[in-house]
C-alpha cells in the first residue's frame, strides 16, 4: 500500500514538471521558479529546497523522462542538440536592422552566428551532467583537456581560414 502512494503524482508535482520542462514557460529549466509557480510559493529559499527534493524523487524523474520523450525532447534528442552546440556546428540567425537618420528601416539582414566558446563549454557541461561524467574525476580531467584542445584547434582553424593573425 505504501508503494502505491509513492507513485501517485499530485497535481502540484505535475505542474512543477510541466513548468520545469516546457520551453515556453518562464520557469523553464529552473527548479526553484518552477516550484514557486506550481506551489504558489513566493519564498525563494524554501522553493529552492522543495525543487531540489522534488528532482531527487524517482517518480518525478520518471515523469520528466516520460513527458520529455512524449514531447519529442527526450534524452537522446537533447544530447544531439547539445553535441551540435559543443562542436560549434549550431547556427543562430540574428536579424540585423539598419536604419537611416530618420529612424526608418533601410535594410534587414539575417546574420549567422556560431556558438561562442562559453556556449560550447556550457553544452559540454550539461552533457557531462546528463551522463554522470562528473562522478569520475579522472574522466573529467581527461575529457576537459581533450575538449579544450579541440576547441583551441577549432578556434585556430577558424582564425587561420579568415586570415586573422594568431
Amino acid at each position: 500500500m505504501e508503494k502505491k502512494k509513492e507513485t501517485i503524482i499530485k497535481p502540484a508535482e505535475r505542474a512543477f514538471v510541466e513548468n520545469y520542462i516546457s520551453p515556453e514557460s518562464d520557469t523553464y529549466n529552473n527548479g526553484t521558479k518552477s516550484a514557486m509557480a506550481a506551489y504558489n510559493n513566493d519564498n525563494y529559499n524554501s522553493s529552492a529546497v522543495q525543487a531540489s527534493d522534488l528532482l531527487k524523487k524517482p517518480k518525478i524523474q520518471n515523469l520528466i523522462r516520460e513527458m520529455t520523450e512524449k514531447a519529442g525532447i527526450g534524452i537522446q534528442d537533447r544530447v544531439d542538440i547539445l553535441a551540435t552546440i559543443a562542436r560549434g556546428k549550431a547556427v543562430k540567425l540574428t536579424k540585423m536592422v539598419t536604419k537611416d537618420k530618420n529612424n526608418e528601416i533601410k535594410s534587414t539582414t539575417l546574420v549567422k552566428n556560431q556558438p561562442s566558446c562559453k556556449d560550447r563549454i556550457n553544452a559540454i557541461d550539461v552533457i557531462n551532467k546528463m551522463d554522470s561524467t562528473y562522478t569520475n574525476a579522472e574522466a573529467i580531467t581527461r575529457i576537459a583537456e581533450d575538449e579544450y584542445r579541440s576547441i583551441q584547434s577549432d578556434l585556430f582553424d577558424t582564425k587561420h581560414q579568415s586570415g586573422e593573425k594568431t
